[in-house]
């Protein structure tokens, strides 16, 4: 999920989008009926934006998360609130959803121009590690097969020092570029192979389909197909078709022309 973030500088932000999207959602609903509903998260950052959001809509928190620094380091806490919005086109309802007022307002770190979210070690830790923020990268699926292993993550951090909170941003970017650099790889191996799919001679053919996942081909009684799944793995495969039918007795004669190219 990625977030729409709010600052100072663009607050009236969170009007627009709520209203362009119950335009949108009454729209597609007169088109679709399931297509009836839209959610969507803010994430409004910085004192002031905060400060702006709990005026506006009337809400006080109990409290301020923060992180322990050595008092010495550059990076800086950034006050963080994340309600969403919703229009239901059925019920002609909508609003802000998931703020929860005895909560304490969040943080994120943001150091060197990179904006963390943290974790906590474990549940009673207040140790804590770091992700990017509304970062939407599928490490799963792209990141090198033992990369983690080879470049393992740094120390849990109690205390933000310049050189704790480097090694997190340095080993977090490097860690996006080794996944950016694989996903776009997977991506230019499709596309050539989807080139040369769609450039294949259907000439003869008694079926076939092209698509960006998966197809077919039908000739002479042989059935090539592929399928394409997440991460750019492409399966192929060859085997009879069996839609059309024989009699009793024939596959063998039928095997002969399939062979020979002869089969229609």
């Amino acid at each position: 999920m990625k977030y729409i973030i709010i600052e100072q500088s663009n607050f009236d932000d969170i009007e627009r989008i709520q209203k362009e999207a119950k335009v949108r959602v009454e729209t597609s609903y007169k088109l679709d009926q399931f297509d009836n509903y839209e959610q969507g998260t803010f994430a409004v950052l910085g004192k002031q934006a905060v400060q702006m959001f709990c005026n506006k809509y009337g809400y006080t928190f109990a409290g301020q998360e923060t992180m322990k620094t050595d008092g010495r380091t550059s990076a800086e806490i950034v006050p963080l609130l994340t309600p969403s919005y919703y229009y239901d086109a059925r019920s002609k309802e909508g609003g802000m959803i998931e703020i929860y007022s005895n909560d304490k307002i969040g943080f994120l770190v943001k150091f060197g121009g990179v904006l963390l979210w943290h974790y906590k070690k474990n549940y009673n830790s207040d140790m804590r590690g770091f992700l990017l923020f509304n970062d939407d990268t599928d490490y799963n699926t792209y990141l090198p097969y033992g990369w983690e292993e080879e470049h393992p993550r740094p120390n849990y951090i109690g205390t933000i020092t310049d050189k704790k909170i480097r090694d997190w941003v340095d080993w977090l970017l490097a860690r996006k570029a080794a996944a950016d650099a694989a996903r776009d790889k997977a991506n230019n191996k499709v596309a050539a192979f989807l080139e040369k799919v769609r450039s294949f001679d259907v000439t003869g053919c008694t079926k076939h389909q092209v698509t960006d996942t998966r197809g077919f081909f039908v000739r002479n009684g042989i059935k090539y197909s592929y399928e394409i799944s997440s991460g750019g793995h492409i399966a192929e495969k060859v085997e009879v078709d069996y839609t059309f039918s024989m009699a009793h007795g024939e596959t063998l004669d039928k095997y002969k022309l399939m062979v020979s190219g002869s089969f229609r």
